[in-house]
Formats: C-alpha cells, structure tokens, sequence
C-alpha cells in the first residue's frame, strides 16, 4: 500500500519527463528531491494556512497562502520542463541563503552555525560539486566577515570559527568524494548496460541466424509464416544428394556445399523474397505477393542455380539438386510442404510439385493424431483384445489350428489392426501390445488341444525379449512350444537383420515353430525362406483370392507349393472367401486354408463337437 503511495507520488512529481541519456542521469535525484521539496513546502504551507485561518491570523494565512501557490506553481513549471531546474534550484538557494544569514544575524548563538552546514548540503544535493564549493566558500567568507567586523554584534570564539570552517571544509571535501563515486557508479551502469544490450543483441542475432549460410533460421521462417496470406508462396528445399554427399565428403565439405548454397539463395532476396536455412539438408522460401506462376519459376531457377556447386575455390565441384514443396495461400504452409516433400521422396522421379488438397490424405493424417492420444490411455485400460481366425487342414475339413490376431476396444466399438498399428510402431508400443497378445493367447488355449500362431514385428526381434517371454509364458500355462507357431510379418529381412538370425535359431532351438507369413510379396522372402527354415508358408493372399479368374495367380501358387514340399514345409491358403477358391486350393495340394469362407475372426475359438466345419 505505502508502495502504491509512494509510486503514484513519484509519478506525479516526474510527470511526463524522462532521463534517458546519460547526462540527464547524473542530475535525476537532484531533480526528484528539488520536485519533493517544493511538494513538501505546498503541502506544509497549506496545513499551515488553515490552521492559522481557523485561529484568526487571516493576515499571515494569506502569506503563507501565498508562499504555498508560488512553491506549487514553480513544481507544475519543473513537470513540464527539466530545463526550470537550474533556475528554481538558484533561486531556493538564494533564498535559504538569506534565511540563513537572517538567523545568524538576529540569534548571537553559535549554535546556530549550523544552519549554514545546511545550507552548504542542499547546494551539494541541488546542484552538485561546483555550486556547492561556490556556496562553501561565500558561507565561510560571510562568517569571517561577521567576525572580523562585529557586523550585527555577532562575534565567535576562534575555537568555534576554526572548527566550524574544517566542518564545512571537510563536509565539502566528502560530499565532492560522494559525487564522484556516484558518477563512476553511473558511468559503470551505463557501461555494464551497453555491454548487455550488445551481448543480448549478439544473442538475438546468433538465434535468428544461421552461422554456416548467413541465412534467417527456422525460428525467423515460423515468425514469418504467421504472417502469410493468400498471396504467399511457401518453398520446402530438401537436398537429394544429402545422404551420398554425407557418406562421401568430409564435414569440411558438406559444410562448403551448404555455404555455397547459402550464398546461391542470398543473391535471389529481396523485399519479397526470403530465404532460410532450417536445419542440416532443408531449406526455405518464402515469396509474399506471388504474381502468377512466379513460385514455379523460381524452383526451377535455383536447382539450375545450385546444379553444380563448387568446393575449395574452383577446384572441383559436385552435382546437387534440391526436392522443392510448393504451397500457396495461408493454409498450414509448413505442414502441407512437409507432406508434399515426402511424396516427392516416394517418386524418385519428380524434382517440384505443387501442393494439392488431398480429402484422403486429411482424414488420415486426423486419424492419425486420434490414435496417437487414443492409444496409450486405450492400452493403459487394458482395451487390447485378440480375435482368433480358424486354419482348416484341407485334407479333413478340421479345425486343426488358430491365428490370434489383435483389436482394441474404442468407445464399445471393434477397431482393426491396421487402423492402429502404424501409430503404435512410430510411437513405439508395439513390443507392449505383442506381449500382451501372446499372454492372452496362451491364456486362451491353455485349456484346449488346439495348435496357434501369433505374428511377431521387427521391434519384437529389435528388443531381445521374445525368447525368454514365450519360455516364461510356456512354463506359466504348461503349452508346450510345440503348439506355437510364430508367423515372420513381410517386414523382416532375416538376412539383413543381425538380431533376428540368432533369436530364429533361439527359437527353433526351444521347440517353437516358424511361419513365413504373405510369402510371395516381397523379393526378400526367398533369401528368408533359406535362412529360416521355416515349417510353414503362409501363400500371401493376394495370389489366392483370384485363382478361379487369373491364371497367373494360379501358376504363382502352384510354384510356391512345390517349393515348399522341397523344403519339407506346410503351406496355407490366406484369404479363401468362397467355395470356388477353396476347391482350387485343396486341388493345388496346399495343406491349409484360411479365410472367411469358413469363419471370420472371433473373440473367441469355434466350439464343435466334430472340431470341423461344413464346407
């Protein structure tokens, strides 16, 4: 509260005045205490009038009246121009001079030298060094004049007047100290204040800038961006070479590559165009007020810019281009580059396109986010539920085996894999949700005889964990690992996975069995048939569920099931969606069908008495 006070009164005093330069700083509190004391002498000098007119004395009330409004006017002078200062300041030392020398002169009392001390401190405080020394020095040749003449019957002893003068001497001589330490103390605050300002500046700068290109950075190109509107053009650099140049060139040199082209997209800037560097292989550019194609233009104009950069002074050079993402408008620039860059990726053969609103791609990308909040808190409930799809042994039409395949539970509703897997890689739950597929699996078919896979990932064979998990869960449900059939997904290289070639043998070595499942859908399967000796082939579905109508699915299938009986392995037929299929199957002579001709997938293993289906 007093805070408050005391804040609102300083404000007052100042009015709209500041001390910004350094030479108005050195006078600052001069001129606050010149504003307080006018402000004190108001407010004394009006108590005082009022008191005095309620006891009578209209006559002094007046002149005390009036000494209030001369020391009011004379502060509303100094709020308005710091140049009154010297002259109001003059003039109240003048006046408590000859106030001074007043009491001197009519008081024969040498204690009243004192008020001369006081006269010398205000001029100190008021004015500084140089008007205080002239005020010492008239003070102390008016006491020797009033001693040596007997002016006014006024006579000190000499111990008085010798003491007194070392007072005033010595009193000059500190307040003279105190200034200068006071302005050493000023200059050094302006001094550490520059320093600061040009570290805080360096800072600033070292923030926006990148060092290696001298191009604004990624902060700058986001300040920008909000700014956009539907005039702007947005361009996404990425470097194609990146990878090659990284594995092939020095850092020293890679980093000359990106200084030259820092230096390339420098000399394109200009009032409408920046350009910046984000990070490693990424560039930017930002065009305001695009006049038709111009955006166009200006990709192809720099890859042809940068086709050939040269290192270390002309001596060689290399042959770059850049992948460039075009977006227009204010629309989600970075995002909508980001997604054009990465189809550019994909096509290996395109160099610029040309951001398009994608309908499907939007959905996706919203469904996406969903599962990337939906999902931890859907596994951390236990909402993780698997399904069981029944394999037919062809030769009797039993149900001889099951595939657990895992679900999760959303707000009471059924949602397949492949609506949450891909979130569940890139945000790594995967290995969490494989373990709890398998301990509900051996749950399950701990109380029957019925044989039963479970599809394994790359970051299951990644972790190391799977060997001793499946032991842990054999022993916990007494299954034999006989039982198991672990099914490879497409995705794993046996021979170019250094980790899965051991934990397969790990595998076989405990009596679990290996499946290879979609075979036939990636080059790779062939190196990974002979490097796993698998026990079954899983034929990928997309060559058996046309085999009443294409011929070359036919003869694919019949390939692949002579390759496995060389092999000693057991085939199965994925995806039998009808009687026509099936009979095909069984006449190829493959072991197994799978499919929804004889059953979708359950939450829950098909009880019959026959253990078979009617077909």
């Amino acid at each position: 509260m007093l805070r408050e006070i005391v804040d609102r009164i300083d404000t007052f005093l100042i009015g709209d005045q500041r001390f910004s330069s350094q030479e108005e700083q050195r006078f600052q509190y001069r001129y606050m205490l010149l504003s307080y004391m006018l402000f004190s002498s108001s407010i004394i000098l009006l108590v005082t009038a009022t008191l005095r007119l309620l006891f009578g004395y209209v006559g002094i009330a007046v002149i005390d009246g009036v000494m209030m409004a001369g020391a009011f006017i004379q502060l509303l002078y100094l709020r308005q121009n710091k140049a009154y200062f010297t002259r109001i300041s003059n003039i109240m030392l003048g006046l408590f001079y000859l106030f001074m020398s007043a009491i001197v002169a009519m008081i024969d009392d040498n204690a009243k030298l004192i008020w001369y001390g006081n006269l010398i401190m205000a001029a100190f405080l008021l004015r500084g060094v140089k008007v205080g020394w002239f005020y010492m020095l008239l003070t102390s040749g008016t006491l020797l004049v009033l001693d040596t003449f007997s002016l006014f019957d006024v006579h000190f002893s000499v111990i008085t007047l010798v003491l007194t003068l070392i007072s005033y001497f010595t009193f000059a001589v500190f307040m003279s100290y105190s200034e200068r330490e006071h302005q050493e103390n000023i200059n050094n605050l302006i001094a550490n204040a520059s320093a600061l300002a040009q570290a805080k500046e360096q800072i600033y700068q070292q923030a926006r800038i990148d060092p290696l290109t001298g191009l604004n950075n990624k902060t700058v190109l986001l300040q920008d961006l909000e700014n956009v509107n539907q005039h702007s053009s947005f361009l996404l650099l990425s470097l194609e070479q990146h990878d090659i140049l990284s594995y092939e060139l020095e850092e020293k040199w890679l980093n000359s590559v990106y200084g030259n082209i820092g230096d390339i997209l420098s000399t394109l800037q200009n009032e409408r165009i920046h350009c910046y560097r984000l990070c490693g292989e990424k560039f930017a550019v930002l065009i305001d007020n695009v006049q038709g194609d111009e955006d166009i233009a200006l990709a192809y104009q720099i890859n042809q810019m940068i086709e050939k950069v040269t290192l270390n002074e002309n001596e060689f050079f290399v042959s770059i281009n850049f992948l460039i993402a075009i977006t227009r408008g204010e629309e989600s620039p970075f995002s909508h580059a980001e997604i054009t860059l990465r189809q550019l990726q994909k096509s290996h053969t395109e160099k610029i396109r040309l951001y398009v609103h994608d309908e499907k791609l939007q959905k996706r990308q919203k469904q996406n986010l969903y599962w990337s909040r939906t999902l931890p808190r859907l596994i951390e409930q236990d909402q993780l539920v698997v399904y069981y799809q029944p394999i037919i042994r062809n030769s009797d039409q039993k149900i001889v085996k099951y595939e657990s395949l895992v679900r999760i539970i959303d707000k009471g509703t059924v949602v397949p894999p492949f609506q949450f897997l891909p979130i569940a890689k890139s945000r790594g739950y995967l290995v969490e949700i494989s373990k709890r597929v398998i301990e509900k699996s051996f749950a399950t078919f701990s109380h029957n005889h019925y044989d039963f896979s479970i599809n394994i990932t790359d970051d299951d064979l990644k972790d190391g964990y799977l060997v001793d998990y499946l032991k842990e869960m054999s022993n916990k449900y007494a299954i034999k690992p006989n039982r198991v059939f672990l099914e490879v997904l497409e995705n794993i290289n046996a021979q170019d996975s250094y980790y899965a070639n051991d934990t397969f043998q790990d595998l076989k070595d405990a009596g679990f069995a290996l499946a290879i499942d979609d075979f036939g859908a990636e080059a790779s399967n062939l190196s990974r048939l002979m490097t796993l000796k698998a026990d079954i082939i899983k034929i990928d579905g997309q060559f058996i569920k046309n085999l009443d109508t294409d011929a070359n699915s036919k003869k694919i299938v019949e390939s692949i099931v002579l390759l496995a009986k060389s092999l000693d392995a057991q085939t199965v037929a994925e995806f039998v969606h009808s009687k026509e299929i099936y009979e095909i199957v069984k006449s190829l002579g493959i072991d197994y069908s799978q499919g929804f001709y004889f059953s979708p997938p359950l939450p829950q293993i098909i009880q019959t008495s026959q253990e078979s289906i009617v077909v």
